[in-house]
């Protein structure tokens, strides 16, 4: 997987870090503000898990609203229309396993991301 995804023309970005064996940490999702609600998150973050589930990698992300978009209930929601599941009863953090499961073996992921 990249470490980062733009979709410059909706002014969405999203980056990722990889953790190894845990999978890879979503660790921003941003949208410039005059495109949102339009649906660019929605579809670069599409993108992201399509490249999850091709490499078989879960996604983890936190749940950490920044005060100028969603409230922290309709991020989750929003996230788990992609899949993604609380891993607490807060919903701070969340899940999501690739399509199909991940890699049985942590050794065939590649760990730099290069795969």
């Amino acid at each position: 997987m990249k470490s980062d995804y733009f979709n410059l023309e909706e002014g969405a970005h999203i980056c990722t870090m990889n953790a190894g064996a845990m999978g890879y940490i979503v660790t921003q999702v941003a949208v410039r503000p005059e495109h949102r609600g339009k649906g660019a998150a929605s579809r670069l973050l599409d993108k992201v898990c399509e490249a999850a589930d091709h490499e078989r990698v879960r996604l983890l992300l936190s749940v950490d609203p920044d005060g100028t978009g969603l409230s922290a209930s309709a991020l989750r929601s929003f996230y788990a229309r992609r899949g993604f599941v609380a891993m607490n009863e807060e919903g701070a953090v969340m899940i999501r396993e690739p399509e199909g499961g991940a890699h049985d073996d942590p050794e065939e992921v590649d760990p730099m991301g290069y795969a």
